[in-house]
C-alpha cells in the first residue's frame, strides 16, 4: 500500500530526535514533566507528556496518562480546546479533535499533572516562505547489480525581510517495491531513505552557515546572512539501491519555516566540538515548570 509522504514528513520529529519522543534533557532534581510538541497548521495538535525520572535507569519514556492538557489563546487567555488521550503502538499522547492551529496565531499550552505544578508554554506557527528546486542527476551500476545515484540539487528560498527567520530542510528518497499477486493485481509499498546510513547529503554552499543534524539528512538555517534576499543552496545527494527489488521514486524535499524555539531546540541536539555524542545535552526549551519543547512550524514541499 502506498503511504502518504506528507504524513511521513509530519512524523519527522520522531525520526530526527530520538525514539519514542524522548530527547536528551539534563534535569535537576528527581523528576520533571517533559512536554514535546511540534505543531503545524495541517494537522491536529499532538502533545507527548512524559516524566523524566533520574531515580530509574530506564531509557524508555514514562508516559503520563492522567494529565489535563488544554490550549488557550496566547493573546487573550481565552480557552480554545482540550486534548484527548490516545494510545497507539505502545505510546501515549494527547491530541485535539477537529482543531488545527492557525498560522501566526499565538497559543498557550497548559498541562496539569497531579503532584506537579502546572506546566505551560507559548508558541506560534510562522508564515511559510517560498520554495523552488531544480536538479541534475546521473546513475551508474556499482558492484553486483547495485545502482548508484548521484544528484546535484539546488533549492531557492525567498526570505521575508525585516525579522529573523529560521528554516529546517529535510530530504527523503522514495524507493518503490511493487508486487503482482495471483490475480495479476499490482500493489506497491514505498520505503524512504531518510538516514545518513541510507542516503548521503552534503551542502556545497559555504557562503552561509548551515547546520546538519546528526544521523539524518536535514539542515538548520537562519537568515542572519541573507535577510530579505532570495538565496540558493546547492546539495550533493547520493544513494544506492537494488533495481531488481526497487524502482526509484521521487526525492522529497520539505522546507519548514520554524519558530525560534524550534530552531534552538534542534540546534542543541547537534553535538558541540569535542563533546561526546552519547552524553546528555542541556536543551534550551520554552517550557515553564517542566522541560521539552512546544514549537510551531509551517512547511512547503517539492517532489523531484
Amino acid at each position: 500500500m502506498q503511504r502518504n509522504y506528507l504524513f511521513i514528513f509530519a512524523m519527522a520529529l520522531g525520526v530526527i530526535t530520538c525514539s519514542s519522543c524522548e530527547v536528551p534533557v539534563e534535569i535537576e532534581g528527581d523528576s520533571k514533566i517533559v512536554v514535546q510538541s511540534y505543531f503545524s497548521n495541517t494537522q491536529d495538535l499532538i502533545v507527548y507528556v512524559t516524566e523524566s525520572n533520574l531515580r530509574t535507569s530506564t531509557s524508555y519514556p514514562i508516559y503520563i496518562e492522567n494529565a489535563a492538557v488544554t490550549v488557550f489563546s496566547g493573546e487573550t487567555n481565552e480557552f480554545l480546546t482540550g486534548l484527548t488521550l490516545v494510545r497507539n503502538n505502545g505510546q501515549s499522547f494527547y491530541q485535539t479533535v477537529g482543531f488545527q492551529p492557525e498560522i501566526e496565531t499565538l497559543y498557550l499550552l497548559n498541562v496539569e499533572v497531579p503532584g506537579y505544578q502546572p506546566v505551560t508554554a507559548t508558541n506560534s506557527i510562522p508564515k511559510p516562505s517560498s520554495l523552488e528546486a531544480v536538479f541534475n542527476d546521473s546513475s551508474t551500476f556499482n558492484g553486483v547489480g547495485m545502482q548508484h545515484v548521484s544528484m546535484d540539487v539546488a533549492i531557492s528560498i525567498e526570505d521575508p525581510a525585516g525579522h529573523e527567520n529560521y528554516y529546517h530542510i529535510l530530504f527523503y528518497q522514495e524507493l518503490i517495491d511493487s508486487t503482482i499477486d495471483a490475480d495479476g493485481l499490482v500493489s506497491s509499498d514505498i520505503i524512504y531513505l531518510d538516514s545518513d546510513g541510507e542516503i548521503f547529503i552534503e551542502s556545497k554552499t559555504k557562503a552561509i552557515d548551515i547546520k546538519q543534524l546528526q544521523n539524518h539528512p536535514s539542515f538548520l538555517i537562519m537568515d542572519k546572512q541573507f535577510d530579505g534576499q532570495k538565496f540558493i543552496i546547492d546539495f550533493d545527494v547520493q544513494f544506492e539501491f537494488d533495481p531488481e527489488i526497487y524502482t526509484r521514486g521521487n526525492l522529497l524535499i520539505e522546507m519548514r519555516t520554524v519558530s525560534k524555539e524550534y530552531y534552538e531546540h534542534y540546534l542543541n541536539l547537534i553535538p558541540k566540538p569535542g563533546q561526546n555524542p552519547l552524553s546528555p545535552s542541556v536543551i534550551d526549551d520554552n517550557i515553564i515548570n517542566g522541560a521539552g519543547v512546544f514549537a510551531g512550524y509551517s512547511f512547503k514541499s517539492i517532489r523531484l
